[in-house]
């Protein structure tokens, strides 16, 4: 995981938004916060992205398989 991390930071924001989806659900299985990071740190260099990533944890506000609830994650980027 950290090697594709490390090449989507070579990316502009705004053209890894086409994968926002898998990366939302990559934070249910990111033990070691690898994504979470990478999010912030993208939120920051973009609005848009924010923005996206935001809508794209809103829809993924339910109970999670895992036990987790997600709208904790949201509140980190609001």
């Amino acid at each position: 995981m950290a090697y594709v991390l490390r090449v989507l930071e070579s990316y502009p924001p705004q053209r890894v938004t086409f994968f926002m989806p898998q990366l939302v659900q990559a934070l249910r299985y990111d033990g070691e916060k690898l994504v979470e990071r990478y999010l912030l740190r993208a939120t920051q260099r973009s609005h848009i992205f924010a923005h996206i990533l935001i809508w794209n944890l809103q829809g993924e506000t339910c109970e999670l398989e895992s036990g987790k609830d997600s709208s904790a994650m949201v509140d980190k980027f609001n």
